[in-house]
């Protein structure tokens, strides 16, 4: 299942003794893109803090009410609240290859500019995140003052080198014709998986639901 950010941020976060608060954000790992733990705003004992917690301790979604369901309770979450204001902190995680690999909150990926190797071609107004396995699949970009035959579409979060995002703007390694006439959607609607198929078929790219 995918959602965008925008609308993942309308969820609730419950655990078994009750409401904890609503979804702030995301962090993932810019290597894999791999989406690790979320933030909370919550007032739960608690004044103007957010809380962090795994994706691992989200036992189910109720997609109908717009909740995300933790098998924890909430006497759990006391050592793990951050100030709300700090909440764009960076987290650091060991990896083998980078020692000091930032996750990346998903508000420091939005607004980030993106360009071919000729100019512009927009911006990044959200991110899909696939919640069944917690990856980000894709970037949506806003080309509106780019590409007046396209307002928005999407590009593959390994198009873009992770070590840009440091950067006011980032550089995808397609070029503007590829970009221009990929396949056309309505990105008012979720993305279906007709479209995702016409997506990975156009860029030639391995389709992430198909078992190696």
């Amino acid at each position: 299942m995918l959602r965008t950010m925008k609308e993942l941020r309308c969820f609730s976060v419950w655990s078994g003794d009750g409401l904890i608060g609503k979804l702030h954000d995301i962090y993932f790992n810019p290597l894999d893109w791999g989406v690790e733990s979320f933030l909370c705003d919550s007032d739960y004992k608690l004044t103007n803090r957010a809380l962090l917690m795994s994706v691992k301790d989200v036992s189910k979604v109720d997609w109908k009410d717009r909740l995300f369901i933790v098998n924890i309770i909430q006497d759990q979450l006391d050592g793990s609240a951050l100030p709300v204001k700090n909440s764009t902190d960076k987290l650091d995680k060991d990896d083998k290859d980078e020692s000091n690999l930032e996750l990346k909150l998903s508000r420091e990926t939005t607004g980030i500019d993106v360009r071919t190797e000729k100019e512009k071609i927009g911006y990044v107004e959200d991110l899909y995140i696939d919640i069944e396995n917690w990856k980000v699949r894709y970037l949506l970009l806003n080309t509106l003052d780019s590409m007046d035959e396209k307002n928005k579409l999407i590009i593959l979060p390994g198009w873009i080198d992770w070590k840009q995002w440091n950067e006011p703007e980032v550089f995808v390694n397609k070029n503007n014709f590829q970009l221009l006439n990929s396949p056309d959607y309505d990105f008012n609607f979720p993305l279906n998986r007709d479209y995702e198929n016409s997506f990975f078929n156009y860029y030639k790219e391995e389709k992430y639901w198909i078992s190696k």
